[in-house]
C-alpha cells in the first residue's frame, strides 16, 4: 500500500521508477482511475509524474471508537 525508499538511497530514482512500473502496469490493464494519498511535502514529486490535485476531494479516514 505505501511506497518507500529507504533514507540512504533516496533522490536516485527509484521511487520515480517504482511509481512509473505501477502507473503503466495499471494503465496497460485498462485502469485509467489511479489515485493516491501523498504524505505532505511530496505534491512537487507526484506531479512531476502526471498526478495534479483533487479539486472539491477529501481524504477520509474511518476511526472506529
Amino acid at each position: 500500500q505505501d511506497i518507500v525508499v529507504d533514507p540512504r538511497f533516496r533522490k536516485r530514482g527509484i521511487g520515480k521508477e517504482i511509481v512509473k512500473r505501477l502507473t503503466s502496469f495499471c494503465l496497460e490493464r485498462k485502469v485509467d482511475w489511479i489515485a493516491l494519498i501523498a504524505e505532505p511535502g511530496t505534491a512537487a514529486f507526484y506531479h512531476s509524474l502526471g498526478f495534479t490535485l483533487m479539486p472539491n476531494y477529501q481524504p477520509l479516514k474511518y476511526e472506529n471508537g
